[in-house]
């Protein structure tokens, strides 16, 4: 996937006004209050079943007893089902375990909130149809619900659409099937999430009558092998995918069509991108990483809603639109950068490294890290990093982003009167140069110096666990003041001073726009907050993903070949400059004024530099090859006629 295109975060959820269930209660339908002793003519289940769930029949219950005492069709029918081992357990009887309400880990966290999808029911609904769930083990004070989502092809609705989710009690709860949107059916899911950490519930017993069993894949309960015979024998146009970390919903045929034999494979790249993303932020470790992970499961589902939508985010899952979203190789290859991008969203830590200008960058640090690393999980794939298209994509005349962001930040694009603030946004037009620094820091720090952060898995882990449990000021700074923070949160975090990287890439230019503010004062403050640690040796503005290895291993620039140019365009560029992490176009000297940057190839096919506006005149401008320690040699430049 092209990684100009941008996938924004937009909260489009239209909620359904439509009443698609109607709960019914009272004697005509036969049920027992829990609370109440039975009363005569009110058919009691426990007769039959060990408890008002109905889910195992009590012991020396024979066919003719069931007969003989049972008054209700339905408990009849389940009865005599379990007897003669038909009736379909593996979907209709469930047992659910309690889960924290998605807000305790989001507010932990200062995340967004994850899923509230974990318990698919493998039930489809048609308009018309009667559901009766038997439940046993609720707590009073214990909250339930089912909900029926009606995410179909041919509705106009999106995630969550239907009604409200409708609440359970123990013993007997019937809803029938209003009219429901789109074609008419719909999936069922048991929500049972407790709001208070300190006062966790007990499980919960449940059996669904009613509706045709469509089934899903979980991995508490079923194996790759399991995957054929669930998904050839799904009846409604959507089946759930439940794995460890991540909760699936997409069109069945899309299934049946990309994922063929391969569902666990499906799952375990979905259980990738979201145990990565932790990873990255630190969430891993025993007991339960530096904040602590996510309990519920991060849902992502194929998004109807609106024709030329794209994905995006928003609290409680991620929509995407097309096929990809059941295609395992594409969810760790072609497309891993959308996943890695919208579940950023929801990972990204809220106010302070998310400000002004943020919403659509901070996140892409999460997508860069998952491209690099996505593969590493998942079996029978290479172990080999996806190159970033921040270094392989053509951007706009120049041969990458990275050297486009070099020219808008300190070269040829940078405003002459004004300098280039980081933050800039310009309707979502320089994202990408945005993000070249935040993935710079993670090429330096982490592949050059080794400073993998507490657990080893990258720097930024210790950023984000500051941010999580010791940032006590957030609440009171600016977006200006937030950009600085982080600034020198990295330089205290890394015991580097940092301050020429981050005045060459905008962090410490003053700027005020609109709500943002940076004085000349506020950046002096931060400059001598962080001046008392040591500078680097090395031209970190220069790291790319291809030159790493040249600041890592020091090598030396060695002198090559002199370039050709004519009418201020490159027609040869210098040959044998190896290890160059850069090539300059400066105004006389190598202090001069730097017009123009072009990116080493480092064994890519750049030929010749891209001019891309800029002419280069000999009687003015020298070149220079830069090496990773900023020593900067002289590039002879032959005039061609």
């Amino acid at each position: 996937m092209y990684l100009k295109t941008t996938y924004t975060m937009k909260k489009i959820i239209a909620p359904v006004l439509l009443a698609l269930l109607a709960a019914c209660s009272g004697d005509d339908l036969h049920g027992v209050n829990p609370n109440l002793p039975p009363r005569p003519g009110v058919f009691n289940p426990t007769v039959l079943f060990t408890d008002q769930s109905c889910t195992e029949l009590r012991e020396g219950v024979t066919p003719a007893f069931v007969d003989s005492v049972c008054t209700v069709a339905f408990y009849k029918e389940i009865a005599l089902a379990m007897l003669d081992g038909t009736y379909p357990v593996e979907f209709r009887v469930m047992n659910v375990e309690p889960l924290p309400d998605p807000t305790i880990d989001a507010t932990r966290n200062k995340t967004a909130r994850y899923g509230v999808m974990d318990y698919p029911a493998g039930i489809s609904l048609s308009t018309g149809d009667t559901l009766r769930v038997l439940v046993s083990g609720l707590a009073a004070d214990g909250a339930a619900s089912l909900k029926v989502q009606t995410l179909t092809t041919a509705s106009t609705g999106g995630y969550n659409s239907g009604p409200d989710a409708l609440p359970l009690s123990n013993g007997l709860n019937t809803f029938v099937a209003a009219p429901l949107p789109g074609g008419g059916y719909g999936l069922a899911y048991i929500r049972y999430y407790y709001p208070n950490e300190a006062a966790k519930p007990g499980n919960i017993k449940i059996n669904i009558h009613g509706g045709a069993v469509n089934g899903c894949y979980d991995v508490r309960r079923h194996a790759s092998s399991d995957w054929p015979r669930l998904i050839n024998a799904a009846v409604n146009p959507f089946f759930d995918v439940v794995g460890k970390y991540a909760t699936v919903t997409a069109p069945t045929a899309w299934f049946r069509k990309n994922t063929g034999n391969r569902g666990q494979e499906l799952v375990d790249a979905y259980d990738a991108v979201v145990y990565l993303e932790w990873r990255f932020m630190g969430l891993l470790d025993p007991p339960l990483g530096f904040g602590g992970k996510h309990r519920t499961r991060a849902y992502f589902h194929h998004e109807v809603m609106n024709a030329g939508v794209g994905a995006y985010a928003a609290d409680y899952h991620t929509a995407y639109p097309g096929e990809y979203l059941t295609r395992p190789d594409a969810i760790v290859g072609s497309d891993v950068w959308v996943f890695g991008h919208e579940h950023g969203h929801v990972n990204q830590t809220r106010p302070a490294f998310r400000w002004n200008g943020m919403v659509e960058v901070t996140n892409n640090i999460q997508a860069m890290f998952l491209r690099t690393h996505a593969r590493e999980l998942i079996p029978n794939t290479p172990n080999t990093p996806l190159n970033t298209n921040l270094q392989t994509v053509a951007d706009a005349g120049y041969v990458n982003t990275y050297e486009r962001a070099f020219n808008w930040y300190f070269g040829k694009d940078r405003p002459a009167a004004t300098p280039t603030p980081h933050h800039r946004n310009d309707n979502n037009a320089h994202l990408f140069h945005q993000l070249v620094p935040f993935w710079q820091l993670y090429l330096y720090l982490d592949n050059v110096l080794g400073k993998t952060g507490t657990h080893g898995a990258a720097f930024y882990e210790d950023l984000y666990e500051h941010y999580r449990k010791h940032d006590t000021g957030v609440a009171t700074r600016t977006d200006g003041q937030h950009q600085l923070y982080f600034v020198e949160l990295v330089c205290k975090t890394a015991n580097l001073n940092l301050t020429d990287f981050f005045q060459k890439t905008g962090f410490l230019q003053p700027c005020s726009d609109g709500n943002f503010l940076v004085s000349e004062a506020m950046v002096e403050a931060s400059i001598n907050r962080i001046k008392g640690y040591p500078s680097p040796a090395q031209a970190m503005e220069y790291i790319t993903d291809a030159n790493a290895g040249i600041f890592k291993d020091k090598l030396p620039l060695q002198t090559g070949n002199a370039a050709t140019v004519k009418n201020g365009a490159f027609t040869a560029r210098p040959d044998g400059w190896t290890n160059a992490v850069a090539f300059e176009a400066r105004v006389g000297d190598k202090d001069g004024d730097l017009r123009r940057v072009y990116t080493s190839d480092n064994g890519f096919t750049y030929q010749p530099f891209s001019s891309n506006g800029f002419s280069f005149d000999p009687a003015v401008h020298k070149l220079y090859a830069v090496g990773h320690d900023g020593e900067r040699r002289e590039v002879p430049v032959n005039a061609a006629s």
